[in-house]
């Protein structure tokens, strides 16, 4: 039976609906964002449903395909609001920001086509005997600096939060807990800790633990112990900040290996199980920071779900070049360091320039993969910037497809988040980030890869000492004897377990 990409083409549809609809408008009104624009965006949209149809194995989001992901959550998030948004802002945009939106996904499209149709289909490594080193190493790590970090903590976020504050002095606090602690190189290990590396951790102990089978009970009893400890310090350094994104994103990461390493389909009931653990500590920090009742906190979720990211995006767009020229490139992380030119911390300025309501806060204004790249090149940045992200999702697909199997199941965990906050961050600080990035989780588990097949080629599985060896050769040659057969062969000493 052919498999159908259901939410990416229901998610599309949506904002195709959308986008006829702002089309109609357009024609029986004078807007500033001619019809033919938001026609064109929806023809592009229905030649990506059509593109999703005829490659459905890699647009499914039931087993976390990540363009699949990627269409879904764009078409949600941000293509689906954009007429009300373009509206709310009247003539601020840009005339031609819909035209480079509807260009970008056209390369876009173009992009996953080719790649698709040249992807290699391998098959992940079944386990690699090192690899349990790197998410134990990360739990080790987490232990040792969580106590130095809280030394270093003038209030702790989430007491104060429990004691009754105001969302003002919640944000100050978890903005004094990371943000403005004085050591740069804890400030860096407990972000990466946090934001990244812990996640993994999560995904790679859930992915051993229903990946063991359960006749070997004492070692998947293990797994499971160190998954729960996992998860309780990875949900502690997100808590102790108050970060809700950062929660949710762990719950992620530790549903989708637990999906993908028992090879089985996301069901109904994990996707009702995933978002009730997701909402509940918003929901809470809503409702203990003051926000108002029950029926408030959901509406702000809903809002800063559905409207925010579009709404950030349209900043960059009515920001660039009305009021500041092109970045040129001088907003793409590290950058700077293989040219020599100055570094703009794009997130910040847009915070800065039209978010910030209170001096004594840092924070960032993260756009859209689209906004970040108008504001460095305008419609030739958004076109080239979708033909980037079409490629990466692709690499992505391919590199996850080569790695071993659970630790595919715990970077697939991480992958998605990273590729859903396409619709809020740039794609060099999501799916092409390193040092420290995603890219870094993909690279050490290759290299334990490598080291372990090598030591498998010079010491395989069926090697044991020559005294051991002879008296096998031995005892086989009396069995032999015995029942009149040929011995049987030895395992070839170049065999790899794969």
């Amino acid at each position: 039976m052919r498999t159908i990409p259901r939410v990416a083409t229901a998610a599309l549809g949506v904002a195709i609906t959308s986008h006829l609809h702002a089309s109609y408008v357009a024609l029986r009104t004078v807007q500033w964002i001619p019809a033919w624009h938001w026609s064109l965006l929806a023809l592009i949209e229905v030649g990506l449903v059509v593109l999703a149809l005829s490659r459905p194995r890699w647009f499914t989001t039931r087993d976390f395909r990540l363009p699949g992901v990627f269409l879904a959550t764009i078409a949600v998030i941000i293509l689906s609001p954009l007429p009300a948004i373009v509206r709310h802002y009247r003539e601020l945009p840009p005339h031609s920001m819909v035209l480079a939106i509807a260009a970008g996904l056209a390369m876009l499209g173009v992009t996953l086509a080719v790649g698709v149709n040249i992807a290699e289909r391998n098959r992940p490594v079944a386990q690699v005997r090192s690899e349990p080193a790197f998410p134990l190493a990360i739990l080790a790590v987490a232990f040792v600096i969580f106590p130095v970090w809280i030394r270093s903590l003038g209030t702790i976020p989430i007491l104060e939060l429990l004691r009754g504050t105001s969302g003002i002095d919640a944000a100050l606090a978890r903005d004094a807990a990371l943000s403005k602690l004085p050591n740069a190189a804890l400030r860096l290990a407990v972000g990466s800790l946090r934001n990244l590396y812990l996640m993994f951790a999560v995904g790679w102990m859930v992915a051993a633990a229903v990946s063991t089978p359960r006749r070997r009970r004492v070692e998947r009893h293990q797994w499971v112990f160190l998954a729960a400890l996992t998860l309780g310090i990875a949900g502690l350094y997100a808590l102790i900040t108050t970060e809700r994104l950062v929660v949710g994103q762990v719950l992620l990461a530790a549903i989708v290996a637990s999906v993908v390493s028992s090879r089985r389909q996301l069901s109904l009931r994990q996707i009702v199980v995933g978002l009730v653990a997701l909402g509940a500590f918003p929901v809470l920090f809503g409702l203990r920071a003051g926000v108002g009742g029950l029926g408030d906190t959901l509406a702000g979720l809903r809002r800063r779900i559905l409207f925010v990211p579009g709404d950030v995006m349209m900043r960059y767009f009515v920001e660039f070049p009305r009021h500041t020229p092109f970045l040129r490139g001088a907003s793409i992380p590290k950058v700077s360091r293989f040219t020599g030119g100055e570094t703009f911390d794009l997130s910040v300025f847009i915070y800065e320039e039209y978010f910030q309501r209170d001096v004594r806060l840092v924070g960032n204004a993260n756009g859209s993969f689209f906004g970040v790249a108008w504001a460095n090149y305008g419609m030739v940045g958004v076109v080239v910037w979708c033909a980037v992200v079409g490629a990466a999702l692709v690499w992505v697909e391919r590199l996850l497809r080569r790695l071993p199997h659970r630790s595919a199941a715990a970077v697939r965990g991480v992958a998605v988040f990273q590729t859903a906050m396409l619709t809020s961050a740039d794609v060099s600080r999501t799916l092409l980030g390193f040092a420290p990035g995603f890219l870094d989780l993909v690279a050490v588990v290759f290299v334990l890869a490598l080291i372990d097949g090598r030591l498998r080629v010079r010491q395989p599985v069926g090697w044991a000492p020559a005294a051991t060896q002879s008296r096998s050769r031995l005892g086989m040659s009396m069995r032999s004897r015995a029942t009149g057969a040929a011995p049987a062969r030895l395992m070839s000493p170049t065999a790899v377990d794969t």
